[in-house]
Parts: C-alpha cells; sequence; structure tokens
C-alpha cells in the first residue's frame, strides 16, 4: 500500500492516503515515494522529494494543536455515518477560511489558513465503509485538514485538482473526525462544498 501526500510546495501532486502499516514498512517505503505521511498523535514521517529526517521531527516541528478549538460544535454541522452512506457522496456546503496558520496549529507541512473550530464532525462507526474520502470543491485556493480519532493531523492542499484538495483513509477507525477547511492565504473566506464518500 502506498503513502503519498501533497507538498503543497512544487504543484499540484497525488492524494494523501492513509492506512495500516507497520513502522518497518514505513522505514522500507520512505525511499520510494514522495509527500508526507502522518501517525499517530500528529507525528510526521516526510516521505522523499523532501528533506526531512526518517526519525520524528524535534521539538517545535509538530505545531500546537491547542490552537484548534476541540470542544466546540463544528460551524456546519455534524455528519453521522453510524449507519451507512444515505448518499455516497455526503455532501456538505460550508464557507472556508480561517485566521489560524495550519502550520504553527499542526505541522510545518501542512499549507493554510482554517478556523479556530472545526467546519464539520463525522461520527463513523467503521463498518459502513471500508475508506473515507474527504474532498471540496472551491473556486478558491482551499486547503484541507482532518483529524482521525486517534488525534493524529492529516493535510493536504492541491491533490484533487483546481487548487482544491483532498485526503483519503484506507480502513478507517471508528470514532470522530473533525474536519477544517481553510484557504491558503489568510482572511480568505469564499463558498465551498465539502463531500465525504465511502468509495475509492
Amino acid at each position: 500500500m502506498s503513502y503519498e501526500s501533497s507538498s503543497g510546495a512544487g504543484g499540484l501532486s497525488t492524494p494523501v492516503i492513509i492506512g495500516i502499516a507497520t513502522v518497518v514498512l514505513l522505514c522500507i517505503c520512505l525511499g520510494a515515494f514522495g509527500g508526507l505521511l502522518m501517525l499517530g498523535g500528529g507525528v510526521f514521517f516526510s516521505l522523499a522529494g523532501q528533506t526531512s529526517p526518517v526519525n520524528p521531527p524535534g521539538p517545535g516541528l509538530l505545531g500546537d494543536p491547542g490552537n484548534l478549538n476541540l470542544d466546540a460544535p463544528p460551524m456546519f454541522g455534524v455528519v453521522d455515518l453510524t449507519g451507512g452512506f444515505e448518499t455516497d457522496p455526503t455532501t456538505i456546503d460550508i464557507v472556508t477560511g480561517g485566521t489560524v496558520e495550519a502550520s504553527n496549529a499542526v505541522g510545518i507541512f501542512c499549507n493554510g489558513y482554517v478556523p479556530e473550530i472545526a467546519d464539520v464532525v463525522l461520527e463513523f462507526d467503521g463498518t459502513s465503509a471500508d475508506v473515507l474520502r474527504f474532498t471540496v470543491e472551491s473556486d478558491a485556493d482551499t486547503t484541507l485538514v482532518v483529524r482521525d480519532p486517534s488525534g493524529a493531523y492529516t493535510c493536504d492542499d492541491d491533490s484533487a485538482g483546481d487548487l482544491n484538495p483532498e485526503v483519503v483513509i484506507f480502513v478507517p477507525q471508528a470514532g470522530t473526525y473533525r474536519i477544517w477547511v481553510g484557504t491558503f492565504l489568510s482572511e480568505v473566506y469564499a463558498d465551498a462544498v465539502l463531500s465525504i464518500s465511502g468509495t475509492e
């Protein structure tokens, strides 16, 4: 299984793909793929194409998730998929953008500015689908941050094309996912549609 991400610095790239693997497998794959993989608790492993150590970075490089409010109700609602997808994809109309710099709040490889409060919360039972795909469509240059039930943050910038982000999680855990949709520039706000799909 491949592990890839959008770097955001060199133009468009492939979707973030996350699944289950051992650290040994990750180390073997480090020289084979470009991009970024984020593991539990927000620890970063940067793959080939970026200059980064194999070991987790030192203090200060993981950001300060305290800049994000994990307790407040989401701005655009809760999506409950514990009973499966009634329609696939499920779509939510939102407004993107914020003042929190993702690279400071989550990690140095994350782009854009997000709101302090999550745009959408997803409740997922772990059996409704074998994959979760988060995609944003907007006329603005948007970015995406997803926090999974383990507390790991995954970021993306341009993987969906047309300056829109996409995060794909294989074998998703049951639990609460928090989703922030940002814009590449600070305090730029734009209408957007967040899609959540259970298909590859």
